[in-house]
């Protein structure tokens, strides 16, 4: 816990985020590994992020994969009606 700790921290440190998301796995952390977190960051950091876990749980990289792949598959499926009803014209 504490090396996953750490790597929020130095994280937090060279990229000063507002607001930290954990995600996947790491939204199932007990509150006291969270607050854990959150007093190594009060620690070290000059700016304290705020600590937030994603809704969707372990399978918010899935959702957000099927996400991307639904953004590409309807800019796809609008080129090619677009090139469709060029055609016909």
């Amino acid at each position: 816990m504490d090396l996953l700790a750490v790597a929020i921290n130095n994280t937090a440190l060279v990229l000063n985020p507002e607001l930290i998301i954990l995600a996947g796995m790491a939204s199932e952390l007990r509150e006291g590994d969270v607050e854990r977190i959150r007093d190594i960051l009060t620690r070290s950091c000059p700016y304290v992020p705020a600590i937030a876990r994603a809704s969707l749980g372990k399978n918010s990289g899935v959702y957000g994969g099927i996400r991307v792949a639904l953004g590409y598959a309807n800019k796809g499926i609008s080129k090619l009606w677009k090139q469709r009803s060029e055609a016909v014209l």
